[in-house]
């Protein structure tokens, strides 16, 4: 399980890590991925409400997802990107 979720309610989680070098000459960036499904999306949203919040994390619910990003290194761009393909990856599930 992820750190920072509250109390209650264990959803199911999995757990993916991306690493490489984004760019010739820069700095290895990772990124840590945890997409917890609860039973309802009220679920997820009130856990993302009540996650903590963390340095160099993301969180956003998708339906009945919760997903926190963690990275290391790379650029706020890199970031973006992989947040936004998992969104949209997530919806199309929902």
């Amino acid at each position: 399980m992820p750190e920072g979720l509250p109390a209650g309610t264990k959803p199911d989680c999995w757990k993916a890590v991306y690493a490489g070098t984004p760019a010739a000459n820069a700095a290895p960036a990772s990124a840590e991925v945890w997409a917890c499904g609860y039973e309802v999306s009220g679920g997820a949203f009130d856990a993302m409400q009540r996650a903590r919040a963390a340095a160099d994390t993301v969180k956003f619910q998708e339906d009945r997802y919760l997903v926190l990003v963690k990275w290391q290194g790379g650029s706020r761009d890199l970031v973006t990107t992989l947040v936004r393909a998992l969104q949209k990856r997530l919806a199309r599930k929902s």
